[in-house]
């Protein structure tokens, strides 16, 4: 009997996760009016739902799931979380999360309702990054 291997050393669970993420990205969601809006923690919320995980409802709340990795750690499916001044003047607060895709990219969704494939290593990016939590 063959012995299942990791692809890419990417757990089977991120796999599927990022999948369903990475499907998602591109497009807006709209509905006959008014705009079907999501933000970014029900993004994850969803993605992470298809693979059996419960994250709480807001991006602070997520925050605390898991365990805390270093940015020398991260693998794919991690949640990165960000602060964004112009939603909380509070430094260091949680503003944005997102899911580590690998190889510097993470998937997420803006409050414009687009979901993004984007360079974490970008200064808009790189500058607001506060912390990792491992939840997989």
């Amino acid at each position: 009997m063959r012995k299942k291997t990791r692809r890419l050393g990417v757990p089977s669970r991120a796999r599927v996760m990022l999948k369903y993420a990475n499907s998602f990205v591109g497009i807006q969601f709209r509905s006959n009016p008014p705009p079907l809006e999501i933000d970014c923690s029900q993004f994850t919320q969803m993605v992470f739902a298809k693979v059996g995980v419960k994250l709480p409802r807001t991006s602070q709340d997520q925050a605390k799931q898991g365990v805390e990795v270093s940015f020398t750690d991260l693998r794919p499916g991690d949640l990165v979380f960000y602060h964004i001044p112009d939603r909380n003047r509070v430094p260091g607060s949680v503003g944005h999360v997102a899911i580590y895709a690998g190889k510097g990219k993470i998937v997420h969704c803006l409050p414009t309702s687009n979901f993004f494939l984007t360079d974490m290593n970008k200064p808009y990016w790189k500058v607001k990054y506060l912390f990792v939590r491992r939840v997989l």
